[in-house]
């Protein structure tokens, strides 16, 4: 309630007194109590009015609650007091508008608008995607939607992060649909992008996505493992290609295969499986020589290319005239092939004419006469029944082949022989020893031909698997030639050769004399009888060991020796090619007895008392110490005891007159 108070007052010069009258507000949009949406800027408008004054000298001013918006300004000219304020959050906005005269005089309105809260925006990530494969080298799509409940997405405001650093460079303008699209590149590496948006209220949405950005892209790679290069077909079949192909950056079933021939353009596509393997066919490819080329493309489009020469024509013919069904040739026999050939696009030398037999391989392989006949003739054909192919092939590798069938009688195979012994002298007999015996195809029973050559030169010494020593001479070389016979066909020639060798001289026997040997013996080597089988002069050699170091080597061997020692002599036969095997005897030295030379007694005159002395001379040829044994004897009975080389008459029991006493030494 607006209470006014007057206080009048007298004065007596002044006539009618003057009264202020309060300026009127009002708020005239929005209209209290409707709704208003938080974080948006709305227009607060209102009009002013004063009784006493003019529009123009009034104040309006505007607050939220008790917080001024806008300042103090003068309404328009016909009242409009406006001001732009953004809505807070919350439940109620309370606006006030205030409007004073110039006499400071205040007029109010007020209005109550209930807040809607302002929904954040959303934002959402197409591309790039988690699981997808990108390089540094290569433009990365940026494409995600933007949206928001209460302002249209052309209304937005959309950025793009990688990590804390916004990118720039790229489109963010939303679409009238939402969409925001735009491309850049990223470094190789892990990066964390997001897609933020903002309303017009100031809200913000964020959608997010970790890629892993890979080295620069590397090209797929491709193999075309068939056909082969360079082969052909006929007109109307079927050709299977195969190849492999493999990216190191995806996986081999996400690229791309087209195929195409340089003459008849695109032949279609095909899709290799996981392990990057491939196949595609055709029948459609015209008559001519095709380049058909296999492209791989990746999913930036990298390439691959790989092709082959493919021909398409028309095959040639070919007719086996020789040899006919059932022919029958012997082996070793010539055997005449002959066959005719044409082609519809090559002349006939132009062709290649290959011949080839399940039991011999390829017997023959080449072109045609100019008149298209392909004729030779083999004569080393192995025995059996044989099935022979003659393949044709035309300058488009195009081929036409036919079978023949004919028979080769066998010849017995070859022995493998040997003559032992394997180094035989004169006095050996020769003997064919067969390691392996021949054998007939058909099995026919076999008899051998024994053919001897001296030197070369073919002997009549021998026909048999043996050759008599008496054929045989020194340095001789002997070849036995052995083949096998079916009474039809002969075996090839089996050949054993030995050099005949000198035969060694021999010793019947050494004896070594004397035996036994003593010191300062002369020992003698007697040789026994030397023999030698080729008639040759014998001579021998000696040589003396004593204790098996070399001591002589003439046939006598003079000491001294030492007792014990063992002399040898040893014996060898030689005639002048080969030396015989030596022959050995050998005898101990043994000790010589010492020798006593003289022996004497003195004194010459002897007294019953006197004492006697024996004096012996003595020498051993060995140089050992010689010892001496003494026996006295008294008119021939022995003294006992009497052993030193002196006797004295005392000991004796004293010498008498005439007694005899003698003395022995050992």
């Amino acid at each position: 309630m607006l209470t006014l108070l007057v206080l009048l007052a007298c004065r007596p010069d002044t006539g009618l007194t003057k009264f202020n009258s309060d300026p009127q507000a009002q708020i005239t949009a929005p209209s209290d109590g409707s709704a208003v949406l938080a974080g948006t800027t709305i227009t607060l408008r209102g009009q002013a009015s004063d009784p006493n004054h003019a529009t123009t000298e009034l104040l309006a001013r505007w607050f939220l609650g008790d917080t001024e918006a806008c300042a103090s300004t003068p309404p328009a000219a016909d009242g409009t007091t406006t001001c732009e304020v953004t809505v807070p959050a919350g439940d109620i906005l309370n606006v006030r508008l205030e409007v004073l005269d110039p006499e400071g005089a205040a007029g109010t309105a007020e209005a109550s608008y209930p807040v809607t809260p302002n929904a954040a925006p959303v934002a959402m990530i197409a591309s790039p995607v988690a699981d997808g494969v990108y390089y540094s080298d290569q433009l990365v799509t940026f494409r995600g939607t933007v949206d928001d409940t209460e302002d249209a997405a052309d209304a937005l405001t959309a950025w793009w992060e990688d990590g804390d650093t916004r990118l720039e460079g790229i489109n963010t303008s939303p679409s009238g649909s939402g969409e925001v699209l735009g491309y850049a590149q990223l470094g190789e590496g892990p990066h964390a992008l997001e897609l933020h948006v903002l309303d017009t209220a100031g809200n913000e949405g964020i959608a997010t996505v970790i890629v892993d950005v890979g080295p620069p892209n590397t090209a797929p790679a491709c193999v075309l493992t068939a056909p082969s290069d360079g082969g052909a077909s006929a007109e109307g079949a079927r050709v299977d290609f195969a190849g492999t192909v493999s990216d190191i950056d995806i996986p081999a079933d996400r690229v791309s295969v087209r195929w195409s021939s340089d003459k008849d353009g695109d032949l279609g596509a095909s899709s290799p499986d996981s392990a990057g393997s491939l196949a595609f066919s055709t029948s459609t490819l015209s008559v001519n020589t095709h380049r058909v080329t296999m492209t791989v493309t990746d999913e930036v489009g990298a390439t691959c290319t790989t092709g082959l020469t493919w021909t398409v024509g028309t095959p040639p013919s070919v007719t086996l005239e020789t040899p006919l069904p059932g022919e029958v040739a012997n082996e070793g026999e010539g055997v005449t092939f002959r066959a005719l050939v044409s082609d519809r696009e090559d002349i006939s030398d132009a062709l290649l004419v290959r011949w080839e037999d399940d039991l011999g391989g390829v017997l023959y392989e080449g072109a045609p006469d100019s008149t298209g006949v392909s004729q030779f003739i083999v004569s080393d054909l192995a025995p059996g029944d044989h099935i022979l192919t003659v393949t044709v092939t035309d300058t488009a590798g195009l081929r036409a082949s036919t079978l023949g069938s004919y028979s080769v009688n066998g010849a017995p195979s070859a022995p493998t022989i040997r003559l032992t012994p394997a180094s035989p002298t004169t006095i050996d007999d020769l003997s064919v020893v067969f390691d392996t015996a021949s054998v007939d195809p058909e099995g026919d029973a076999l008899t051998y031909t024994y053919t001897w050559l001296r030197d070369g030169v073919v002997s009549a010494a021998s026909t048999s698997a043996t050759l008599p020593a008496s054929a045989t001479t020194d340095g001789q070389t002997w070849t036995v030639e052995v083949e096998a016979s079916d009474g039809l066909a002969t075996s090839p020639l089996a050949r054993a050769s030995v050099r005949i060798a000198n035969t060694a001289p021999t010793l019947a026997s050494v004896t070594v004399s004397p035996d036994p040997a003593h010191r300062d013996d002369i020992l003698t080597c007697t040789t026994g009888t030397t023999t030698d089988a080729d008639g040759d002069t014998v001579t021998l050699s000696y040589a003396w060991t004593v204790d098996g170091i070399a001591a002589g080597t003439g046939a006598t061997l003079t000491g001294p020796f030492l007792v014990g020692a063992l002399v040898a002599c040893t014996a060898t036969p030689t005639d002048g090619k080969d030396t015989g095997a030596s022959v050995s005897d050998s005898v101990t030295v043994t000790n010589t007895l010492p020798v006593v030379s003289s022996v004497s007694l003195t004194p010459s005159t002897v007294y019953t008392n006197d004492t006697l002395t024996a004096n012996a001379v003595s020498s051993d040829a060995d140089g050992d110490t010689v010892s001496l044994r003494y026996r006295w004897f008294m008119n021939g009975v022995e003294l006992a005891g009497a052993t030193a080389s002196t006797l004295s008459g005392a000991a004796a029991g004293s010498f008498d007159r005439d007694d005899v006493v003698t003395v022995e030494v050992t």
